[in-house]
């Protein structure tokens, strides 16, 4: 069940639709600090999904942008997420 889990997140691609910040851990969430970016990803993206996690108000979605890997926060004004067409 893990494994098909894993599977689904990563069936899925998220394109950037303003510039976005990458951060190291998910568990900030909403909260998410200067101290936890790694780097900002532009507009116009589009990144495999490796893994996505939930939190009481919010989603969060593991990629990989060039070197760094990092989490996502959700949101729909910045963010648009669908299945893979590959």
């Amino acid at each position: 069940m893990w494994v098909k889990d894993i599977r689904d997140d990563m069936s899925n691609v998220v394109t950037t639709l303003d510039n976005v910040d990458l951060y190291a851990k998910w568990t900030c969430g909403i909260n998410c600090t200067k101290q936890d970016k790694i780097t900002k990803i532009p507009i116009g993206k589009e990144l495999n999904v490796l893994r996505i996690r939930y939190g009481k108000d919010f989603m969060a979605i593991k990629v990989e942008y060039q070197q760094d890997k990092g989490w996502l926060i959700y949101d729909g004004r910045q963010l648009e997420i669908g299945k893979s067409t590959t």
